[in-house]
């Protein structure tokens, strides 16, 4: 009897070490957690913004006279000015990657570490990282066409859009461009696909933390055009986060992503006015992608890279 007790007690130890770990406070909590780093994130970055304003108000009021501080039209022609807005922007960024990059450092970055004979070398393999190139391409060319989908039906939201990115980009092209393609990508993706994709496996199915951090993803992004475009971007580097087990990878799929507007820009105006090219952009990399995906002897799945 003794025996068969023992032998019992066995069986239920290894079963309980075979059973996953239970999912702790569930949907509501993740998405509790989701809405405070987003509210911390623009508490941040209104900081940031706000000391840049307030020093280019000082300058106009040392520039123009005590008068100019009387008129608050001029002051908020003043802090409006493209050129403010830019720097304000750049400082903003900086800030919160740093916030947010030390965070994700401190809290799970620090404890991977990379040994030289496999981390960095099995997620950066030449196989892989042509992926995340075509990844990146085909995300932002899916990009364009849901643009020119929300267009058909509210025109006027992607002209709202289109003038307030022009905005931004009034003021130094290099500054603007230093913040989009290199800071905004590290930073955002030690937000999303490291502290809180983290956080939702933790409390919810790996599918569902994909997903929901890709939804704040795009509620983070604060205009419902880029909201809903930047859903798919937002699941291809939550997938490729997960299953490297590391942001890195994401980090240049994003970087990649965002560098592709300039790239597109520099073509000749023959092609980058002609919709229907844009239309069917997608398919070919997508195709190729796909291809290279099998060739290469990769299987979509949830399972972790070993």
């Amino acid at each position: 009897m003794d025996e068969m007790k023992n032998e019992t007690e066995v069986m239920a130890e290894q079963t309980e070490q075979i059973q996953p770990p239970k999912k702790k406070h569930g949907a509501l909590a993740a998405i509790g957690f989701g809405l405070l780093m987003v509210v911390i994130f623009y508490a941040i970055q209104t900081i940031g913004a706000s000391f840049v304003s307030v020093g280019y108000v000082v300058r106009y009021i040392l520039e123009n006279g005590p008068q100019a501080a009387t008129s608050q039209k001029e002051l908020m022609e003043a802090m409006m000015n493209s050129g403010v807005m830019t720097v304000a922007t750049t400082v903003a960024t900086v800030l919160t990657t740093t916030v947010f990059g030390l965070w994700y450092f401190f809290q799970y970055g620090r404890k991977r570490k990379f040994r030289s004979d496999d981390s960095l070398k099995k997620i950066f393999t030449w196989k892989k990282t042509v992926l995340y190139i075509i990844a990146a391409f085909c995300c932002y060319l899916l990009a364009v066409d849901i643009i020119s989908i929300i267009e058909l039906f509210t025109p006027e939201t992607v002209d709202s859009y289109i003038k307030m990115m022009d905005e931004l980009k009034g003021g130094s092209e290099g500054l603007m461009a230093l913040t989009v393609v290199i800071l905004a990508p590290f930073g955002e993706e030690c937000i999303f696909r490291g502290i809180l994709l983290k956080n939702f496996e933790k409390r919810i199915p790996i599918l569902g933390a994909i997903i929901l951090q890709a939804v704040f993803f795009g509620i983070f992004h604060m205009n419902i055009v880029q909201g809903i475009f930047v859903v798919v971007l937002g699941c291809v580097c939550g997938y490729v986060a997960y299953k490297e087990q590391s942001v890195l990878p994401a980090i240049l799929i994003h970087l990649v992503y965002n560098s592709s507007s300039y790239l597109i820009n520099a073509l000749p105006e023959a092609i980058v006015e002609n919709d229907m090219i844009w239309i069917f952009a997608p398919i070919l990399p997508l195709a190729i992608g796909i291809a290279l995906y099998r060739a290469f002897g990769f299987h979509f799945s949830l399972k972790r890279s070993e």
